[in-house]
């Protein structure tokens, strides 16, 4: 059997890399290098639970394969564990900050792609399941990396009830398809699931439900019966343990050395692309820089995935396809007022990362509106909007004149700039027109206070300060 690290480390890049070192290369198959993937993720969380003290159980097609194979069901694509609601709950606050950088914690507060799901999820941010996003996602980035399902359950009359309603739900009762149709319920006694029970999978002694074998009648019918080679295929479809998803949380295979190098240091920048522009000068190249390590720092927080770039940064990717050389010390990004909390929440993951508090504007309501950040010449500025019907407000400031804006409300959708997935207004051409008007051609005399978004004006009265 496998041998268990030390519980009482806490762990960190190091930690990982030493108990639990990511051997996807080494398998022979592609299934099984997707398989590799998916047992350090559970070897992992399964040692964060022991860590915590957090209770639960391998379930479904993770447990028929413990049981019949002694691990992966030799065609499985996923693993499939179970909980009680209050014990996740304890995970999420006690344990899931010990996750790796390359292990992402799907529910619908990390991915807002992410909605309406029975289980949550761990993922891999180096792979992908090819078509997911279409199948389950629609054209949003729904983060796709290989996965450990968390289904949760509630306690009721001493019965377990899964929270699977009103979603197409995986049973393979008396089969080993996956699906049902809407509005079903798991229920079992409180005596099927505990006391736990021990199982080995791949090598490692996991829990199990107590009546195992009265669980996987109820699921399979006769569990020991191989069902027809036909049906012997990942029902997730096609998996790649070395492609990312269209996710700005996903990481490339090829550059983890790179984010290693960041991640141990605070003060380091991101990895830089592989065939930089031939006339990015040393100023240009570090504002690049700084922008990548922006992006990776803020994938990492509560904010991935609801904030945009706008601003020169925007027109830059729309009209050139890079950094405008002749803005290289100014960034700026949106979010609204309703995500307050998640910037605040990542500004310690900034400061870490280098980006200094600078000011914040102050409105005349007393309102903050912009955050500013420093790193080395540039600064990177945060605007926070306000949805008001179908278009969003905001402020900007030129002592002693307040400026109110408005523009049209939109949705955000991805886009690849700076080898970084970034989210931006959904209809830029639209965005940008609003404030800039003719946005296609260089304006040499443009200055903000030319911006078309700008409906108001009055004196100011507010103030700005240091973050801090």
């Amino acid at each position: 059997m496998t041998s268990l690290p030390p519980v009482d480390i806490t762990p960190d890049e190091d930690f990982y890399r030493a108990y639990f070192p990511d051997v996807r290369e080494t398998g022979e198959t592609p299934l099984r290098q997707c398989q590799l993937v998916m047992i350090r993720m559970l070897k992992i969380f399964d040692h964060l639970c022991r860590r915590h003290a957090i209770p639960y159980w391998i379930s479904d097609g993770t447990l028929l394969g413990a049981v019949r194979h002694q691990g992966f069901i030799p065609w499985d694509g996923d693993v499939d564990i179970s909980m009680l609601r209050s014990d996740f709950e304890r995970f999420v606050a006690e344990a899931a900050g010990e996750l790796p950088r390359d292990i992402f914690l799907q529910t619908p507060d990390t991915d807002p792609f992410y909605t309406n799901r029975p289980q949550y999820k761990l993922r891999d941010r180096y792979s992908s399941y090819v078509g997911y996003e279409r199948a389950y996602g629609g054209s949003t980035p729904l983060h796709n990396g290989l996965m450990v399902d968390i289904w949760r359950y509630d306690l009721a009359s001493s019965k377990l009830v899964a929270d699977l309603k009103n979603l197409r739900t995986r049973q393979g009762r008396r089969s080993e398809s996956r699906y049902i149709g809407f509005g079903d319920i798991y229920q079992f006694s409180h005596d099927h699931i505990f006391s736990l029970h021990a199982l080995v999978f791949e090598g490692l002694w996991l829990p199990a439900p107590n009546d195992y074998e009265g669980y996987l009648r109820f699921h399979y019918g006769d569990y020991m019966q191989l069902p027809p080679e036909s049906a012997r295929h990942p029902h997730e479809g096609a998996m790649d343990a070395f492609t990312p998803s269209n996710h700005p949380a996903s990481l490339r295979w090829e550059e983890r050395g790179r984010a290693r190098a960041n991640a141990e240091s605070t003060q380091a920048s991101s990895p830089v692309p592989s065939t930089p522009p031939a006339d990015e000068s040393a100023h240009i190249r570090g504002f690049r820089e700084s922008l990548q390590l922006l992006h990776d720092t803020l994938a990492d927080t509560p904010l991935a995935c609801r904030y945009w770039v706008w601003g020169g940064l925007l027109i830059g990717w729309a009209r050139e396809g890079r950094i405008l050389s002749h803005d290289v010390s100014d960034a700026d990004f949106a979010f609204l007022r309703e995500h307050r909390a998640r910037f605040l929440n990542a500004i310690h993951a900034l400061k870490a990362a280098g980006f200094v508090p600078s000011k914040r504007w102050i409105n005349n309501e007393g309102d903050a509106t912009e955050y500013v950040f420093v790193k080395g010449s540039a600064k990177f500025e945060f605007f926070e909007m306000v949805r008001q019907g179908d278009e969003f407000c905001y402020w900007l400031y030129n002592r002693p004149v307040e400026f109110a804006c408005r523009i049209p409300s939109h949705g955000l959708a991805a886009m690849t700039f700076l080898d970084r997935l970034w989210q931006k207004p959904d209809d830029h051409d639209k965005h940008l027109t609003a404030v800039y008007g003719e946005w296609c051609v260089p304006d040499p005399n443009y200055t903000f206070l030319n911006e078309k978004s700008i409906v108001e004006s009055y004196p100011w009265r507010g103030t700005n300060d240091w973050i801090e």
